[in-house]
């Protein structure tokens, strides 16, 4: 027994189990940290906080953009919007900017033979009674009494009685009349200008001023063959035209 006192002391082997737990009592109750629940440790609760905070990051971060997108939809918004079906969209006055207009046409003027076949012949062959009619619906629509080529004057137009003045305007000055009709249809549904479309009017008109121009100067008869042919692209180009004009009208009145 002495020999093995002496042989612990010396720092040798462990004491027999008996005595272990009487020699080294110190490793029981000096450990709080072992011995506490995990629901009293605070510091984990923060990081379980952000956590939830993060898992919520996926849907603020939706709205988000959907709020960016609405506010991007609206700050580059066209100010000048297509009115509903059937509506009014009047100048504000004379010097109206159209500028803004982005509206498309159903149909343009080089297609329009094809697409409207029964429209381009009425507007070639009774150009009169086609844009009287026309002129009627558009009023019709609008709800805005007549006016001179629709308002579309030099100076400002005052109210006039349909008849006899629409029937004077369609019969003796037809072709200011489908541009009239023209015009009125672009402002009622916002419709941008085509650059075949004024291509082919302004090349009628041209055409027109060269012949005038010719005959006065005598350089070609009254009944020249340039004439004729002058006449008969001016009138397919006023039979596209009331063509297009119809088939617009048709189109956002759902016919």
């Amino acid at each position: 027994m002495q020999n093995q006192a002496v042989y612990n002391n010396q720092g040798g082997y462990a004491p027999p189990p008996n005595q272990y737990g009487q020699n080294q009592p110190l490793h029981n109750p000096n450990q709080p940290q072992y011995n506490q629940p995990y629901n009293q440790q605070p510091q984990y609760q923060p990081q379980q906080q952000q956590q939830q905070s993060y898992g919520q990051q996926p849907q603020n971060a939706q709205t988000y953009q959907n709020q960016n997108q609405q506010q991007s939809q609206h700050t580059n918004s066209n100010p000048y919007q297509p009115p509903p079906q059937g509506e009014w969209h009047k100048p504000k006055d004379q010097d109206y900017n159209r500028e803004g207009y982005t509206g498309k046409w159903k149909i343009d003027m080089l297609t329009a033979p094809c697409k409207e076949p029964l429209y381009f012949c009425l507007g070639c062959f009774c150009a009169c009674c086609f844009v009287y009619k026309q002129r009627e619906e558009i009023l019709e629509i609008t709800g805005e009494p007549y006016r001179c080529f629709g308002g579309h004057c030099c100076v400002p137009c005052p109210e006039m009685p349909k008849v006899p003045c629409l029937c004077l305007e369609s019969c003796c000055c037809t072709g200011n009349a489908i541009m009239a009709n023209r015009y009125m249809i672009r402002d009622m549904y916002v419709l941008e200008l085509d650059p075949c479309d004024e291509c082919l009017i302004c090349v009628a008109v041209a055409l027109s001023w060269i012949v005038c121009i010719l005959q006065v100067l005598g350089v070609i008869p009254d009944d020249s063959p340039l004439e004729q042919l002058a006449d008969c692209f001016i009138t397919m180009v006023l039979g596209c035209s009331l063509a297009q004009n119809q088939s617009e009208l048709n189109y956002h009145q759902g016919k």
